[in-house]
């Protein structure tokens, strides 16, 4: 089957429902990844909500998250119950990283939710996340492989990509959460302080990473969206 047909999963970081965050980002995208339903867009300052659906539409299709395992197709004859099975035994021995401070910063050309600085705890988790699932993991195909080198990758990030299917992980891991694509720099300075004014309130408290988001595509052409919620046991 063309890879592209078939389902792909990923395990995520999303804030609760009930935090104000997962609403303002949400909001911000315009689709909510849990219900899957479109939501409107504020009004802001400086930018339209025309141009906002234009520069969100990408992070929109996969939701409002930070990526612990980079979306994957699971190993032929297993089921998604497997993964589900994996997901409660992982989060089970995973402890919770409190206390993440998060601002709107700029990477690699893109908006994102960043750390100030680099947590220990929080990468080590990502770390854990990247293994715990490997096995499960269908191996990339020689089209997929050969898309992600064109994307300029380091050594490292090639050495990376072929041993665990993506190129961002372990030292090059990033703890963010997307909020645009790609933006020239005169645009990024004016978008970058709507979205200050739009998430505001919402970043004052330090967020706690205390659960896994399993969040799933059917097929290429669907968004993904959050299938299953498992809290961290520990902390």
């Amino acid at each position: 089957m063309n890879a592209s047909k078939r389902p792909r999963f990923a395990i995520y970081f999303a804030p609760a429902e009930q935090d104000a965050l997962s609403s303002v980002g949400a909001s911000w995208l315009g689709r909510d990844a849990r219900s899957g339903y479109a939501v409107a867009r504020p009004d802001l300052p400086g930018i339209s909500r025309e141009r906002l659906a234009e520069l969100t539409e990408r992070p929109g299709f996969y939701g409002f998250h930070a990526t612990l395992k980079a979306p994957f197709c699971l190993k032929k004859g297993l089921s998604l119950g497997a993964l589900e099975e994996r997901c409660s035994r992982v989060a089970s021995e995973m402890e919770a990283v409190p206390a993440i401070a998060l601002e709107i910063s700029e990477l690699d050309g893109f908006l994102a939710l960043m750390t100030a600085a680099p947590l220990a705890a929080l990468h080590s988790l990502a770390a854990a996340c990247v293994e715990s699932f490997d096995d499960l993991r269908e191996p990339l195909t020689p089209e997929e492989r050969k898309r992600n080198l064109g994307r300029g990758l380091s050594e490292v990030q090639a050495a990376l990509l072929d041993r665990w299917g993506y190129p961002y992980v372990m030292e090059e891991f990033r703890f963010h959460m997307t909020l645009t694509s790609r933006l020239s720099e005169p645009e990024r300075s004016e978008v970058k302080a709507s979205a200050r004014d739009h998430f505001g309130v919402a970043l004052e408290p330090p967020v706690t990473l205390d659960a896994l988001s399993l969040f799933a595509q059917p097929d290429g052409s669907v968004p993904f969206r959050e299938i299953g919620r498992y809290v961290l046991a520990l902390g």
